[in-house]
């Protein structure tokens, strides 16, 4: 290591240089490792000609995480995982524990799933050796529950379930199938919006000194299955078991590893009375001793969770507390959705993946076939042809849908220009001025995304479930639709059609109705991956 970079422009300086090159402020001397210890990367260094050194974030064993920023990619922050294998004393044990980092390594770089972190570099430097990854802000569930947090209410503890059923599924269903083995909440890690990623694979294990092949996988007391100490092979029903042991930690706020060994768990409602039958037969099923006792994948378990996720939820009663300090007290019940496509959702969410991609399948051949097939019809109709715009709809049904910028613009603008060519072409029509199409569209893209930027100081700090947010949000999206349409036909086809009133009216209904579909298709997504029906 030759170089380190200024703290204040980030320029990389040689090694003693009292000054930085570009900037001249004062440099800090950059603190390299002087022992086998890992986290003593100091602040500010370079390592691997790339990542900078900000801070240690995590310390333990033989093994440290740092925040860091990529300087090859805009100094983006990353987390860098150290581990060291100079603990393990046995060559051969050493050689097979590098050996296992690669393929570990390399097969999480390859996966790619929203509760996972992305893993984007690897190597190995002496006896230490890197894993570079997204970096996840949040607090594990295990830093949670130690600051009082829990227990937690039964709603948020579902919506988490669905998740990990999720992100388990995924790696379950991998060819050969990545069973996690060491799921528990310290290695979950809740993000601001309540979404959860697991952050740890258990690969550091790989380097604690004098572990062998066959120990390095039996989890955590408590959370792992007892299969996993040597009676039987360990599988997906491994992973449920675990699962189980942690929604009993978090609706019950009791370590599972501080119970009995080797048992199995008491009910959830000897402790909270307030959790639903349902819920507590779910986590009774998934902590049975005999892996053959278990929901057999986690599919079925997910299926049996979104019976306690879109039932009604009674108020829960206040938990009994004990006369001692003063703890942390649950939140309230979410309060009822007043939105009305999540209403509809609530109804139709039993709908499976596959019956969710043939509608959408269904619907995008619809909308082709009518194209072609109707263009003539319509365009013998002057009432509906010079009156309906269907690319009004467009705009707001991409935002809606995505909840992104730039989504609700760039899909007006292409449908726009792609939607006239092949309109036209169907009734034996040109255009008449490309530049003048063009010009409108990016007018009309433009006005769709200055509207959307504003559309926060509309809402006036309501959230999505609120009365009245899903009035004014369809409302100012059909606005949106009329200015798009005006700015769009303006230059195109001149004032006497851009300031046609009748045609304002229909591009105002299809803004909304465009808004509406995107609304239920951003709010299935998510309420399939989450089990929550707000955000």
């Amino acid at each position: 290591m030759s170089t380190f970079a200024c703290p204040i422009c980030g320029n990389i300086n040689r090694i003693g240089a009292k000054f930085c090159g570009r900037c001249g402020n004062a440099l800090p001397a950059p603190q390299f490792d002087i022992g086998r210890e890992t986290g003593r990367l100091g602040a500010n260094s370079l390592i691997r000609d790339r990542y900078v050194i900000v801070r240690v974030i995590g310390q333990g064993g033989m093994g440290a995480v740092y925040l860091v920023t990529d300087t090859l990619d805009q100094n983006r922050v990353m987390a860098l995982k150290e581990m060291s294998n100079a603990a393990i004393v046995d060559a051969r044990d050493r050689a097979m524990a590098v050996e296992q980092f690669r393929r570990e390594a390399e097969l999480l770089r390859r996966l790619r799933h929203p509760n996972l972190p992305i893993v984007s570099d690897e190597f190995t430097l002496g006896d230490r050796h890197y894993l570079v990854m997204e970096y996840v802000p949040g607090s594990t569930l295990q830093q949670m529950l130690d600051r009082g947090e829990g227990p937690f209410p039964e709603n948020r503890v579902v919506a988490w379930a669905n998740q990990l059923c999720d992100v388990l599924h995924y790696l379950h269903r991998q060819q050969p199938p990545i069973i996690f083995r060491d799921l528990k909440p310290g290695n979950i890690m809740i993000m601001a919006d309540d979404r959860l990623k697991l952050i740890d694979f258990g690969i550091a294990r790989l380097f604690k000194p004098g572990q062998q092949q066959d120990t390095m996988l039996l989890g955590t007391q408590g959370y792992a299955a007892p299969e996993q100490y040597g009676g039987g092979q360990s599988d997906a029903r491994s992973d449920i078991y675990a699962l189980g042991a942690t929604l009993f930690s978090l609706l019950t706020g009791r370590d599972p590893g501080q119970l009995a060994p080797m048992r199995a768990l008491p009910s959830v409602r000897d402790y909270r009375p307030d959790v639903s039958p349902q819920l507590e037969t779910i986590v009774l099923r998934a902590t049975r001793m005999s892996a053959n006792e278990r929901w057999q994948s986690t599919q079925e378990l997910r299926q049996a969770i979104a019976t306690v996720a879109l039932g009604p939820t009674p108020p829960a009663p206040p938990l009994p507390r004990p006369p001692t300090p003063s703890g942390p007290t649950l939140p309230p019940p979410a309060p009822t959705t007043h939105r009305v496509t999540t209403r509809l959702l609530l109804r139709a969410a039993g709908l499976s993946n596959r019956q969710l991609v043939v509608a959408g399948l269904g619907l995008l051949l619809a909308i082709v076939l009518a194209i072609v097939g109707l263009s003539q019809t319509l365009y013998r109709i002057p009432v509906i042809w010079n009156n309906v715009r269907f690319e009004s709809v467009v705009g707001p049904f991409a935002y809606a849908a995505t909840r992104r910028r730039f989504a609700g613009g760039l899909a007006h603008f292409i449908v726009v220009v792609l939607g006239q060519w092949l309109v036209l072409t169907q009734i034996d029509r040109v255009i008449t001025s490309v530049p003048a199409l063009l010009l409108g569209g990016v007018l009309s893209a433009a006005v769709i995304e200055g509207m959307i930027w504003l559309l926060p100081r509309v809402l006036g700090g309501r959230g999505r479930d609120d009365a009245g947010a899903w009035q004014r949000e369809a409302g100012w999206l059909g606005l949106a639709a009329v200015l798009a349409y005006i700015t769009l036909q303006w230059p195109a086809n001149g004032l006497a059609t851009a300031f046609n009133v009748v045609a304002w009216l229909f591009a105002f209904m299809l803004g909304a109705a465009g808004w509406f579909l995107g609304d239920m298709v951003q709010g299935y997504v998510y309420m399939k991956q989450t089990g929550m029906h707000w955000r």
